[in-house]
């Protein structure tokens, strides 16, 4: 069976990429590397659960993203324009030890999440003759933010990465719901299927996953009425003043909270104050592990589940309504209080 590369950001990243490990080792024997970068603040913490787990043959961090600002530190504008694929490779080898993986790589299928900037363009542009997938990243399989125009210009005048499964390097896209995905890259999708992964795990496995990622924290669900909310990093990410982000939070618990218990799951990326911050009483559900595992637990429902667009709430089962106010609650509305 042919090697795997799994390239990840996110919590939610390591999280699909144990599931098809686990998967390819109940398929038959094959070797494993897991590149896990600086994209979520302390990602590289699991690494050492991970390892206790031998759920990959091989782990390596490469802090891609603290690469790409000393590259833009050190190199002119018109340099990194000019000389922009040959320098970012140059970068990335100086800058981690993923040279010792070479050969590994060079024998492997590759798969990335999310097809943007160095962390996919570095082993697009290095390992052409590879098979490349991507796997489900969430909201960006579904909600391009690469057009016609950008798509030209990165191909025939910067010769550079596409993005968003457009390369043609990049040979299947499996997600959820390959329908739902921009029609220029449909005929790439394939469906992947969270349902199957989970059923083929034991008890232990589902287990030995939630430890991974809680490591010892508790999450317990007691009341009958129940909302969580999924907040996202909206001001990180420069779509809203952190002032703007709570206050959008807070008037959606005023308008939907009533009668319920709140719990609120925050994104891993965040740095926000919640608790000095929420006009509300809630639970806060910790940080630092994908909401998917919530179906791994017993006696954990929710009424209902509100999000500004997170797909997350797409991909668990216990929740009983979801609401999905989108980006144009933002834009229209979420400022103004109820």
């Amino acid at each position: 069976m042919q090697r795997q590369v799994f390239v990840c950001g996110t919590l939610f990243h390591v999280y699909v990429s144990i599931l098809k490990a686990i998967e390819y080792k109940k398929e038959g024997e094959v070797e494993t590397l897991l590149v896990v970068n600086d994209h979520t603040p302390g990602i590289n913490d699991l690494i050492i659960q991970l390892k206790e787990r031998n759920y990959f043959t091989h782990i390596l961090y490469v802090p891609f993203i603290e690469i790409t600002r000393n590259l833009e530190h050190k190199e002119n504008v018109l340099k990194r324009a000019i000389h922009r694929n040959k320098l970012s490779i140059k970068y990335v080898e100086d800058g981690s030890s993923i040279k010792d993986y070479y050969d590994f790589i060079k024998s492997s299928e590759i798969n990335l999440f999310y097809n943007l900037g160095l962390v996919s363009s570095y082993f697009l542009m290095n390992f052409r003759s590879n098979y490349f997938r991507m796997l489900e990243d969430g909201y960006r399989n579904y909600h391009p933010r690469v057009n016609a125009f950008k798509a030209f210009k990165r191909k025939y005048i910067l010769r550079t990465v596409i993005g968003e499964g457009r390369d043609n390097l990049i040979k299947s896209i499996e997600v959820q719901y390959p329908d739902r995905i921009p029609e220029v890259v449909r005929h790439k999708g394939k469906v992947l299927d969270f349902k199957m992964m989970i059923e083929i795990l034991t008890k232990k496995e589902k287990d030995d996953i939630v430890t991974t990622f809680l490591k010892g924290k508790r999450i317990e669900v007691e009341s009958t009425k129940n909302l969580v909310l999924i907040t996202q990093p909206l001001s990180e990410d420069k779509i809203l003043s952190q002032e703007d982000k709570i206050k959008v939070y807070n008037n959606i618990l005023e308008k939907y909270s009533q009668d319920y218990s709140i719990y609120i799951k925050t994104h891993p990326r965040e740095v926000t104050d919640y608790k000095s911050n929420i006009n509300f009483d809630y639970t806060e559900i910790p940080r630092s592990f994908p909401l998917e595992f919530l179906d791994f637990m017993d006696n954990i429902n929710f009424d209902i589940g509100i999000t500004i667009f997170s797909s997350a709430l797409d991909n668990i089962k216990c929740v009983k309504k979801r609401v999905f106010l989108g980006k144009e609650y933002i834009k229209k509305k979420a400022l103004r209080k109820y």
